[in-house]
């Protein structure tokens, strides 16, 4: 007895590639299923991951789904479609604590050219839920990585979130404590993404930032700088105002060019308020700047009378009024 397909007719059958015959051992049951409904969905072309997700939501749940991609796109069946470049993006103001990061100390240029690796979910190596199983079972780190990622993300890890987990490790190669550290970090500024978290570590790995003790002090010297900028933000009112480029380079200058705490700042600003008609950042700006070229350190150092710019604009300011009366007067 011999077999054909009902209806030959190409627009009718669905066409797989050939390697998939040497994963058929491999693949679970619902990875297979799953690469049925793809060689329809797909046939006349590449499909968004959310509308592949979409259209099987149907039969199949989101981590079945997410986790089918992953086998076959790591098998080499699948292949994602050409990636935007990435480009850097401010985050909300709500979440200021983690955008908001000091830059680290220069790394030597072999050292950041040898270490620069960026983890991506379409590059980093695919795991096998046996793979993970092994990884579990042989090293402890990520065991208990995972207990914790569930602990502090308040949810049960499914099988692309472990693969991703376990890629800190093995593919960014951060220590289990980094990413526990960072973790932790992130949830408490209200971050629980993976993806996110995925971000942060990228950017610490690629700053050479990989210990704890590293990450430590790049975050206080993040949580400085986000307090310093809050102040100022609070003596000038300016709620949630996006600072103008020269303003976002000001607190900057004046906490590490100067290594003026806010005490300073807020002598300033007394100054700048009681001097200028319209009190503003630049205008502080140019008396810090002329009490840090005469050696001023602390409050109450400060002459009565400023010299200077600062000054200057206070005369002019001071004259235009003397003239406007002068000019009431003649009338």
């Amino acid at each position: 007895m011999n077999y054909r397909f009902a209806k030959a007719y190409p627009d009718s059958l669905l066409v797989l590639p050939q390697e998939v015959l040497g994963k058929l051992e491999e693949a679970g049951e619902a990875e297979l299923k799953i690469l049925l409904h793809l060689a329809e969905l797909l046939k006349n072309g590449e499909a968004e991951e959310e509308a592949l997700c979409a259209a099987l939501a149907e039969h199949f749940s989101s981590a079945e789904i997410l986790s089918a991609l992953a086998f076959w796109r790591g098998c080499g069946i699948l292949k994602t479609g050409e990636r935007k470049k990435k480009t850097a993006r401010a985050l909300p103001a709500s979440v200021p604590a983690v955008p908001a990061v000091e830059p680290a100390p220069e790394a030597p240029a072999e050292k950041r050219e040898e270490r620069r690796v960026v983890i991506d979910a379409d590059e980093a190596p695919f795991y096998t839920a046996a793979d993970l199983a092994r990884a579990a079972e042989k090293q402890p780190e990520f065991k208990a990585l995972a207990e914790f990622a569930e602990a502090r993300l308040e949810k049960v890890l499914n099988a692309s979130e472990l693969a991703r987990l376990y890629s800190f490790l093995d593919y960014l190669k951060m220590p289990a404590e980094v990413v526990m550290l960072v973790m932790e970090d992130c949830v408490f500024h209200g971050k629980k993404s993976l993806r996110y978290i995925t971000r942060v570590l990228t950017n610490l790995q690629d700053e050479g930032i990989d210990t704890y003790e590293a990450v430590e002090a790049h975050f206080a010297r993040r949580d400085e700088r986000n307090v310093y900028a809050a102040h100022v933000r609070r003596l000038f009112g300016l709620g949630e105002r996006k600072l103008t480029r020269g303003e976002e380079e000001m607190p900057d200058t004046w906490r590490i060019t100067f290594g003026y705490g806010e005490d300073m700042l807020d002598a300033a600003y007394e100054r700048t308020v009681a001097s200028a008609k319209n009190p503003s950042m630049k205008y502080m700006h140019r008396i810090l700047e002329s009490w840090h070229s005469q050696g001023i350190t602390t409050p109450g150092e400060e002459p009565k009378k400023e010299s200077g710019k600062a000054d200057k604009s206070y005369d002019l300011d001071d004259f235009f009024q003397k003239a406007v009366s002068k000019g009431r007067k003649d009338l």
